[in-house]
């Protein structure tokens, strides 16, 4: 027989014997299988061959089965016999039935719906007769099987695999009964079966069952509680759960063992710290599981509510407010303290509990806890108070905490890794401005190690801006920045809405002094941290204005207006916060204040400002300020045309007037300062009218201790009752200063006093920040009286007491019946001798003592005290007095001894009056006591009378003028300039990002550790710094893709059905596996592990192989690991093929012709 048969076609045949027979007439060609091999076949083609034939039953049964079909084929006329009614009649032809139905059936022919659902209760119907021949207990045990397995194939056909299942058990199939059960996902059944009879099935169906069955069950126990035990051990069951990662039945099974801590590290290996801290405090007993749960729910409080985390925002987190609703569970008491200390400062904030705050505040910052403490500032800051009515303690207490807060900010944002201080999660720093670009690059790599602390110092920077600009906002608008002077004189304010403190006389003492002058420093120091973590902003104009602005602040509150308000001399350094670090920034501030003056834009303010910084700068700077003062634009370039004087436009503020008088070392220094004051009063320039009155005073001051340094025949300065801020700067007490323009002083006096008289002085002068009125315009007219007072009781010339007395009875009112105001009312009254008592009088009225009389050590039992308010200062030398009288300030370090020798200093420029002042000057000049002017001048030394003769004449001596700096100090800022852009640019070219920045990092870490071991240059250090970071760097991505892969394969197996139960258990086993295998060798490659002490270069080439086929062996993974590790392969394992050798030429052995 020759026969073509396809593979889509077959022969069935009934058993094995005619399936035998049919291969030896057909031969080796097409597929010839019985009926049962068969079973759950389909074929395009089937052929039934001698079925009948070979069947036990004979043909007149069979006709049972023919007559029921019609001969027109019509499956309508079909009528099935009754075989429930004869089963012994029917039994053969129903064991032999399911042959031709089973060969029919495995026809791969489409069928309608209808017929095969027709069909389909047909083989119900067959299965039905077939289970009643199978429960007939007359038929054999062989017959009653070979049914239930016809019975099964049935239910097989019919689509019932629950039913088919019930018939393999009857049929004694148990493994065939096991799988079906397994197809419909009835696990509870199938683990039954493996279980009771895993004995009558294969091995490894048998444990496929099995581990299927554990891995449906274990993967939720919660919902999912198996009829029998999985496991006879817990070493087995641990094992299990362990290579399949299913985390969640191990926590339950390492809890039923009492292994509480094991279950909570667990839970947090998976990320879950609520369920590990529950874990632990199910074992409170145990101090070591409490002291845990208190580590995990610090860890997590910082990671949900890290620095810049409104709480608000962090507390409608579910997960978090279960967290702190946990810390009432925890007993605190057995934490270490630091622990203690934190949770409950999270537990404070969420409160709102502000005193226990304060109290964990001064804790933190005591214990050095830093992070802890900035944490709880910035959330005590988050909203500020309104600080416009607060008094000045406490607005004390609050700088001091804000300073504080800013200066832990500032060092956040100025450290190397700045992630050391504070805890912040990448949500926060990555909402600044400087990041906001961000977003908009597509494929943006994953952040390294530096761009990480790149961005969060960039955050931190902008968050102590915004904080410190907020807060300082809050201050301009703080009352106690500036006091009412109309209600520190009247004790009442006409200011509706005044915008400054109103403080009553006795309540301004020292302490009140102090206090002030801190809250001002304290605030400069909170704007420098700003400052000094982004020194771009000094450029900025707001920046400079702000300076500006405090620098006023400041100099009001450091030389008030007002004697009552304190003075200079009552300054208590020991009352200050950090006085040195103060000092330092105000000499700061004052230097770049000066070098950014201009008088051309700023012609309003300008001599003001100057006037204000050179005082400051002579305060608080004890360099030489006159140095970098006569270096800047202002003083050297930019020279308003009203600023020169006339005849040759000497400039006022260098050549000689306000430089010369305030630095106070020259022999025309009062002249200097009075030809300064003629030409702003004369020339009504703008001016402070606070200001211009103190430079006066300081003018007079040095007129009034001049006068009595060149006495003959007494002590110098003995018997003199002066203010203590008229003696607290040394250079006022060089003698042989000229005195000759005393009279010009008193003339320029008077102008200033007929400008404050006019109803509108404000067209001239103005206050910082308010009007001025009469009320002040009355104040400062004191004041003036106040110093012409004490100018005349201690001078000794009849003509000058005349002048004054003049001067001050002009004060008086025209109107008889009208008193002149009382603020300086005892002052027009004033006669020759009677100059102390209106300045007692006025003093009497102040709470601290202003006044002392000077009293020479060779003069103590001659000398009377004046008043109980006048304190005594008994002094042997000159130059003691300005330390007993402010032992704690700070004094200018240009200014010299009283015994110095007086500089001599080039002549530059002439010095020219106007002609009215040179006519009235010389006048004077022969006005008074001929004798006591005579004695004045006698004291004076020959080159001391030259210095003097030369105010009056057409040259006079100048400040020193600004030098070019020497050619060695040019080429060190060359050198310095060269060294810092090669820095930038390196550093410029250093910056990097990705794969690049990450390598980069594992090689400083390999570079750190070599230079600690030591290592000598030679192959395994060059291997080390060479393809070592090439390795480490795609295991760590290896690592990375694995856990990925383990998360969405988990993710697949809990959430998906039981179908792909065996396929997805096998993929998290491999992963586990393999992640186990990356685990060992991040062990083997750590920085410090043996097989680097040892040099080990072969057990390194193994482990480089290792690492390659780790790589290699993840699905999926990344081909840049790939590419990594094969740099690294090719440098440490591969060989280098030999050199080829060069053929060497034919030696050419011929000779030539």
């Amino acid at each position: 027989m020759s026969l073509s048969v396809k593979f889509f076609q077959v022969f069935s045949s009934g058993d094995q014997a005619a399936k035998e027979k049919l291969r030896q007439q057909v031969g080796n060609v097409g597929m010839i299988m019985t009926l049962y091999e068969s079973k759950g076949l389909e074929f395009n083609d089937v052929l039934l061959y001698n079925f009948f034939e070979d069947s036990p039953v004979d043909l007149s049964r069979w006709r049972v089965v023919l007559g029921a079909i019609a001969k027109d084929h019509e499956l309508s006329n079909v009528r099935a016999p009754a075989f429930e009614r004869d089963e012994g009649r029917y039994a053969g032809v129903c064991s032999e039935s399911p042959g031709p139905i089973t060969s029919v059936s495995s026809l791969a022919l489409p069928l309608a719906s209808h017929r095969q659902s027709k069909q389909q209760d047909a083989f119900r119907t067959a299965a039905k007769a077939f289970i009643d021949c199978g429960e007939n207990r007359y038929h054999q045990t062989r017959a009653r099987l070979q049914y239930y397995r016809n019975v099964a194939d049935c239910y097989i056909r019919a689509g019932d695999n629950s039913l088919a299942a019930e018939a393999h058990v009857h049929a004694e199939e148990y493994e065939l009964a096991a799988k079906r059960y397994r197809k419909v996902g009835s696990f509870r059944k199938t683990l039954r079966l493996v279980n009771a009879y895993s004995e009558k099935m294969t091995q490894e169906s048998a444990d496929e069952l099995l581990m299927v069955c554990r891995l449906y069950y274990c993967k939720d126990k919660r919902e999912n509680r198996p009829p029998e035990p999985l496991f006879e051990t817990f070493e087995e069951e641990f094992d299990f759960l362990e290579t399949y990662d299913l985390d969640e039945s191990l926590v339950e099974l390492l809890e039923s063992n009492g292994k509480f801590v094991e279950a909570a590290e667990l839970h947090l290996s998976v990320g879950r710290p609520l369920d590990a801290i529950k874990s632990l405090l199910k074992d409170k007993g145990n101090d070591a599981a409490v002291s845990r749960a208190g580590d995990i729910l610090l860890e997590n409080l910082w990671r949900r509510c890290s620095f810049g985390v409104s709480m608000k925002d962090a507390l409608q987190d579910d997960t978090t407010s279960q967290l702190f609703a946990l810390i009432k569970e925890i007993p605190l008491e057995k934490l270490v303290p630091q622990d203690h200390d934190q949770i409950l400062m999270f537990q404070a904030v969420a409160e709102d509990d502000r005193d226990a705050l304060e109290k964990l505040v001064a804790s933190f910052l005591e214990k050095g806890d830093n992070t802890a403490a900035l944490w709880t500032l910035d959330h005590c800051f988050s909203r500020l108070p309104r600080l416009v009515d607060v008094t000045l303690q406490e607005l004390t207490v609050f700088l001091r905490r804000y300073y504080a807060y800013a200066r832990l900010l500032f060092l956040a944002a100025s450290h190397n890794d700045p992630s050391a201080i504070i805890r912040s999660g990448s949500s926060w720093f990555l909402s600044s401005q400087h990041t906001s670009t961000l977003n908009n690059i597509p494929h943006l790599p994953p952040f390294t190690r530096q761009d990480f602390t790149t961005l969060l110092k960039r955050r931190l920077h902008d968050h102590l801006y915004v904080k410190v600009n907020a807060e300082n906002k809050q201050c301009y608008e703080a009352k106690v920045f500036s006091q009412c002077l109309s209600f520190t004189m009247n004790d009442h304010c006409n200011y509706v809405g005044c915008p400054r403190e109103h403080v009553r006389r006795k309540f301004l003492n020292q302490a009140q002094y102090n206090s002030r002058v801190g809250v001002h420093l304290q605030q400069m120091r909170i704007l420098q941290l700003v400052y000094s973590a982004q020194p771009q902003l000094k450029r900025l104009d707001i920046t400079k204005s702000n300076v500006a602005d405090w620098l006023n602040y400041l100099y009001e509150a450091f030389f008030p207006p007002i004697c009552y308000q304190g003075s200079i001399a009552d300054i208590d350094w020991s009352t200050i916060q950090d006085p040195s670090d103060s000092i330092r920034i105000v000499r700061e501030w004052v230097r770049d204040a000066i070098y950014s003056l201009d008088p051309i834009s700023e012609p309003e303010t300008f001599l003001t400002s100057i006037l204000r910084l050179t005082k400051l700068s002579y305060a608080f700077d004890d360099l030489d300020p006159i140095q970098y003062m006569i270096r800047a634009h202002s003083v050297r370039c930019f020279r308003a045309p009203q600023l020169l004087r006339s005849p040759e436009g000497a400039y006022i503020v260098e050549d000689h007037d306000m430089l010369a008088s305030i630095e106070g070392l020259t022999p025309t220094s009062i002249s200097s300062g009075v030809l300064y004051l003629h030409h702003i009063v004369v020339k009504k320039l703008p001016v402070n009218l606070f200001v211009l009155c103190d430079y006066a005073e300081d003018v007079c001051s040095s007129i009034t201790l001049s006068l009595h340094l060149n006495q003959q025949g007494v002590p110098p300065l003995h018997g003199l009752v002066l203010p203590c801020s008229w003696l607290v700067r040394r250079n006022k007490f060089k003698k042989g200063k000229d005195l000759r323009m005393i009279h010009l002083f008193l003339d320029v006096i008077q102008d200033l006093l007929n400008i404050l008289r006019q109803e509108t002085p404000q067209e001239v002068y103005w206050l910082e920040h308010m009007k001025i009125t009469v009320t002040h315009r009355n104040i400062f007219i004191q004041r003036i009286c106040r110093m012409l007072c004490l100018l005349a009781y201690n001078v000794y010339t009849h003509d000058i007491r005349s002048r004054i007395i003049e001067v001050m009875s002009r004060l008086r009112s025209i109107d008889p019946e009208r008193a002149a105001p009382f603020v300086y009312r005892r002052f027009t009254d004033v006669s020759k001798d009677g100059f102390l008592q209106p300045l007692q009088f006025y003093d009497d009225q102040c709470v601290i003592k202003c006044f002392v009389q000077l009293v020479h050590k060779s003069q103590m039992s001659n000398t009377r005290s004046i008043s109980p308010r006048i304190k005594q200062i008994v002094y042997d030398r000159v130059d003691e007095i300005p330390i007993m009288i402010a032992p704690y300030l700070v004094s200018g370090g240009s200014v010299l001894p009283a015994d110095a020798p007086t500089p001599v200093l080039p002549v530059s420029h002439t010095v020219h009056l106007e002609p009215q002042a040179v006519a009235r000057n010389d006048e004077s000049a022969h006005e008074g006591d001929p004798e006591a002017q005579g004695e004045l001048l006698d004291t004076l030394p020959e080159q001391q009378q030259g210095a003097a003769d030369a105010a009056l004449l057409p040259a006079a001596d100048k400040l020193t003028s600004p030098t070019e700096p020497p050619d060695v100090r040019v080429a060190a800022a060359r050198v310095i300039q060269g060294a810092y852009r090669g820095y930038s640019k390196r550093l410029r070219g250093s910056v990097s990002t990705g794969t690049t920045a990450e390598r980069r990092a594992t090689f400083e870490a390999c570079l750190k550790h070599v230079k600690s071991w030591s290592w000598k240059m030679g192959s395994y250090r060059r291997l080390y710094l060479g393809p070592f970071p090439h390795l480490v760097l795609p295991l760590e991505r290896g690592m990375m893709t694995a856990h990925s892969l383990k998360a969405k394969t988990k993710a697949l197996l809990k959430a998906g059905g039981h179908e792909r139960l065996e396929e997805l258990g096998r993929q998290l086993s491999d992963i586990t596996s393999l992640l186990k295998k990356g685990a060992s060798l991040r062990k083997k490659l750590v920085t410090g592990a043996p097989i680097h002490e040892a040099r080990d270069i072969e057990g390194w080439q193994r482990t480089v192989s290792e690492v390659k086929e780790f790589i290699q062996a993840l699905s999926g993974g990344s081909p840049d690991a790939l590419q990594e590790v094969s740099i690294a392969y090719k440098r440490i394992v591969a060989k280098r093929p030999p050199p080829r050798k060069v053929a060497k030429p034919s030696l050419n052995v011929e000779d030539d012709d």
